[in-house]
């Protein structure tokens, strides 16, 4: 793909909307620059816990368990018959490195997902990874301590907030959850909120399509009185933007400051920052979202622009 490698004259990668390859070959020493590799999984449970749910617990090689414990973790899915294309980027939703073991839920949508739904407890999958980007703003998750924090998830977005709700659990914070149990109307999360969760709100954040009234209400009452500095958000990227605005209502009227982290919901098709399917534009100003890492308000605000 690169003309530079291939001693042309000149660089024809004008309308090339993924990484430099050249680039990327110097700084690794003029090496090739390894890709994440594919992994043979094996089922070791399946099951279905809503109409369009599955959660599947997959028994992986120990190096990739391990590194897979970070909050933002995920991995590439598809059946080990179907090609690269078939892919399915899905969250981690915990790891048990003892047995090597991952545990995910999947939305069954479309063709991809259908053929995963496909496969049977015993037999194999191919995983790929480790991918560490599912989490925009993960600093903020990081650096807190010894504080409160406002968690949100919605369907399917119950999964990937396991692991910072452990993270902040684990940094001595007190957690209050919003959870919408969203069109499935399924909550498959509640063992982890006895652990770690202080306090579990259920409400509808959307009512026929719009922000809830409630939910808003409800919101900015708890980050006001209970003093939250950090408001986590696993949901559509529409409820996202509206929590920021919540947010900064708040900032202005009260002259609070509050952090923002958020699940990343950009498309993804490799993961390595090469194919440019994630990327986000803005003037000459690219990010590859897959492998950026900044403010979200920053850019949700220019994803707008």
């Amino acid at each position: 793909m690169c003309s530079a490698l291939q001693d042309k004259d000149k660089c024809d990668c004008g309308h090339w909307s993924g990484v430099c390859i050249y680039q990327r070959f110097i700084e690794n020493g003029k090496k090739a620059t390894a890709t994440r590799k594919y992994y043979e999984g094996e089922i070791v449970k399946k099951e279905k816990i809503g109409p369009e749910l599955l959660k599947l617990i997959i028994k992986v090689p120990e190096y990739l368990s391990e590194r897979l414990v970070q909050p933002g973790s995920f991995v590439f899915l598809k059946s080990p018959n179907d090609k690269v294309t078939f892919d399915v980027p899905i969250a981690v939703m915990e790891v048990n490195r003892k047995k090597s073991t991952i545990t995910l839920v999947i939305k069954i949508l479309g063709i991809k997902t259908k053929r995963i739904d496909q496969l049977k407890t015993g037999e194999k999958i191919t995983v790929k990874g480790p991918f560490w980007n599912g989490i925009l703003g993960l600093r903020h998750i990081k650096n807190l301590k010894d504080s409160t924090v406002l968690v949100i998830a919605r369907g399917i977005g119950q999964a990937p907030m396991i692991p910072p709700l452990k993270e902040l659990y684990n940094n001595n914070n007190k957690i209050i959850t919003i959870i919408d149990k969203g069109k499935e109307g399924v909550e498959f999360i509640r063992p982890y909120l006895d652990r770690y969760s202080h306090v579990n709100i259920y409400t509808s954040v959307i009512d026929k399509g719009i922000n809830s009234g409630k939910f808003e209400d409800i919101f900015k009452n708890i980050v006001v009185h209970d003093k939250v500095s950090l408001v986590h958000c696993d949901t559509a990227d529409f409820i996202i933007k509206k929590v920021m605005k919540y947010i900064d209502d708040i900032e202005k009227e009260k002259g609070l400051k509050i952090d923002f982290s958020c699940c990343n919901n950009f498309k993804m098709a490799c993961g390595e920052g090469i194919c440019g399917c994630c990327t986000n534009r803005r003037n000459s100003n690219i990010k590859r979202m897959c492998k950026y890492q900044g403010d979200p308000k920053d850019i949700f605000e220019e994803c707008e622009r």
